[in-house]
């Protein structure tokens, strides 16, 4: 679903669809859910991050439309708190899910920058209360949510666990095959094509693939127009 509403956003109708038909064909989606590993549940919080910093950078305005209006300042806030909180559960989830914090912040700096109406003063002062409210909601999320990343036991007692953190060495060590832990064992002493190709046959399809590529060259074909025109 929040594929589809990404989608349409950027794209329209036509565009949303087949963005939804790719994705539920897609063959690492339909393995981890039959798993029912983390990865589901940190994609849908990222992509809903990712939904909400379009919806700020792109308030107002559908499939690249003309903006109809400016958001109010409680609307802003808002969808600040709601961005982060989502980057706060995808992080609860796996904490790499962090990364997903820059496209929010980044929606607002750009939603602030093109709006006309403030002064260059104003500006980095909504800016900066913005990202505040986004940090906030982040944090207080992830604390409820992963408890066990702290020390406790009182909710105010925000020291780290240091067994989480030894966790998270440990967890770093696997992935890079240094432990001999199998899952990471498969990605060693391979040439630079083999991840590209295991992410096209295993992860998003062939299929999906094709379109992705089939997309890439009609952006570069309306990016080659639209500087011509000029």
């Amino acid at each position: 679903v929040l594929t589809y509403l990404i989608a349409f956003r950027l794209m329209g109708g036509f565009g949303a669809l087949i963005a939804l038909v790719g994705y539920a064909f897609a063959p690492l989606s339909i393995q981890l859910a039959h798993f029912f590993v983390v990865d589901s549940f940190l994609t849908f919080f990222t992509t809903l991050a990712s939904y909400l910093a379009i919806r700020i950078a792109f308030f107002g305005r559908l499939a690249g439309g003309e903006c109809k209006r400016q958001p109010k300042q409680s609307e802003l806030i808002l969808l600040a708190l709601a961005g982060g909180a989502a980057v706060g559960f995808a992080m609860s989830c796996k904490v790499t899910g962090v990364l997903a914090v820059g496209a929010v912040l980044t929606a607002l700096a750009y939603r602030i920058t093109v709006g006309e109406y403030l002064s260059t003063r104003a500006k980095f002062a909504q800016l900066f209360n913005l990202w505040w409210f986004t940090l906030v909601a982040m944090a207080l999320v992830f604390r409820v949510f992963q408890p066990y990343a702290f020390e406790g036991p009182s909710f105010f007692d925000v020291g780290l666990n240091p067994k989480w953190l030894a966790n998270l060495t440990s967890l770093a060590a696997s992935s890079k095959g240094s432990l001999g832990f199998p899952p990471g064992v498969q990605w060693m002493n391979r040439p630079l094509w083999f991840g590209l190709v295991n992410f096209v046959v295993w992860g998003i399809g062939p299929v999906l693939a094709l379109v992705g590529m089939l997309g890439l060259v009609d952006l570069a074909r309306e990016g080659a127009r639209e500087r011509r025109l000029d």
